[in-house]
């Protein structure tokens, strides 16, 4: 019990502490998709022929 008292007050500190940095995603990115041959069943990930520019601010270009 007090094991997960400790877990939940550092975890709670950690959270207070972490500040927000958006993320940079410039750049080229290649597009993927899920493929299964079974529809109950997860597919695997595969890569597509589809790429996207990104701008430095996010947008497609």
């Amino acid at each position: 019990m007090l094991a997960a008292v400790l877990l939940a007050v550092a975890g709670a500190n950690a959270q207070e502490s972490a500040e927000f940095r958006p993320a940079e995603l410039a750049g080229i990115w290649q597009l993927c998709h899920y493929v299964s041959e079974i529809p109950d069943v997860p597919g695997i990930l595969k890569p597509s022929n589809t790429f996207k520019v990104l701008s430095d601010d996010g947008r497609i270009v």
